[in-house]
């Protein structure tokens, strides 16, 4: 199974897959924290996916070297509990080093944590926008 259909047929109905994917001592890395263990991940997944009310992905074509991929992405996103239950988009990518069976040893999460939590966050958003507004200016006076 690639990245790409492993992330796209995962949803909280097929969690099962997790540990058809990533190798039982596999690494997750994401802004969030590091988590060891197929067993971990699968439950880790499990608690993220609870509150999706939908989900879906643009990918582009994976990046081949070895026994390494590369994935970039937009993750579509509709939740209970962030940005008002509205659909909301978040870029990123991720690295993936496979062991000779083909299953994930190695999974590295890149994105913006801010703009898939706290900006979706009613309190939290509006100080991420102040000080957001705050070093543009500061680095707009910067270039004079």
């Amino acid at each position: 199974m690639t990245p790409t259909e492993f992330f796209r047929d995962l949803n909280k109905n097929t969690m099962s897959i997790v540990e058809d994917f990533y190798a039982p001592d596999a690494t997750l890395v994401d802004p969030l924290g590091e988590i060891q263990g197929a067993k971990r991940i699968r439950a880790y997944y499990a608690y993220q996916y609870n509150n999706v009310l939908e989900i879906s992905w643009d990918m582009e074509p994976e990046i081949v070297s070895g026994d390494q991929r590369v994935l970039f992405w937009k993750m579509n996103l509709r939740t209970k509990n962030l940005n008002g239950g509205e659909p909301f988009s978040v870029p990123g990518s991720s690295r993936f080093r496979l062991d000779p069976q083909g299953k994930v040893l190695f999974h590295q999460d890149y994105f913006d944590v801010g703009a898939f939590v706290y900006e979706r966050v009613p309190v939290l958003k509006n100080v991420i926008f102040y000080l957001k507004s705050k070093l543009k200016k500061g680095l707009e006076n910067a270039e004079g």
